[in-house]
């Protein structure tokens, strides 16, 4: 049967005498099945149903006083006690979550750093091949964004990596990385400024490099 949060509250409120989050689906599915008369049609019933949650058996504030099912509803007593609790938030996954941008923030990094890059072909190719190799440590010349250096550390933690780069921007980003890297008790990296232009650095090259450069 077709269940969104209105049904599954009703379902698991009425029939479990439980809140939504405390049953497991199938046990929703089970109970909106068994709820349905045979007079009833399975669109009449989930529309029945959806009015019900939607307006009177609400996630916050239920108004049990004017609900239609009360008499039979296995939370009556529950919820005669008082509201029921919000349900526990669940703490997401470090890799890409707010705390994580907000950490990187912090600790100075810029925004592009958070982009996906482990996934791009180039950067699968590369990894691949190290694994392979299993170097003691890398010497990473030019890390420029952290396109290839961020997916590099995450795949190898115990991998020593030394970072050179010749904009200022670019080793002050991995220096705070290398910094936040340190707090967590990891002491691989090291980020180096290379200064100097090759001879043949057009004024084309220098504007990018004000600019910044792109994936």
């Amino acid at each position: 049967p077709p269940r969104d949060v209105n049904l599954g509250r009703v379902a698991a409120r009425a029939g479990l005498g439980v809140e939504a989050h405390q049953a497991a689906p199938a046990r929703l599915d089970d109970e909106l099945r068994r709820s349905r008369s045979a007079a009833m049609s399975a669109r009449d019933h989930t529309l029945a149903l959806f009015d019900l949650g939607a307006t009177v058996c609400r996630a916050r504030a239920p108004r049990c006083d004017g609900c239609p099912v009360a008499p039979g509803c296995a939370s009556r007593e529950r919820m005669a006690a008082g509201p029921p609790a919000p349900p526990p938030r669940r703490q997401p996954a470090w890799a890409g979550s707010h705390r994580q941008l907000r950490g990187g923030l912090e600790a100075g990094l810029r925004l592009h750093h958070f982009k996906r890059t482990a996934g791009l072909p180039r950067v699968r190719k590369v990894l691949g091949i190290l694994r392979g190799l299993a170097p003691a440590d890398l010497l990473d010349v030019g890390s420029g964004r952290g396109v290839f250096l961020w997916p590099l550390v995450d795949s190898f933690p115990d991998l020593r990596v030394l970072s050179i780069d010749r904009k200022p921007i670019h080793v002050a980003n991995h220096s705070a990385r290398q910094r936040r890297e340190q707090k967590r008790g990891r002491l691989t990296i090291q980020v180096l400024m290379a200064w100097g232009r090759p001879p043949n650095h057009s004024a084309r090259q220098r504007r990018e490099e004000n600019n910044g450069d792109t994936l």
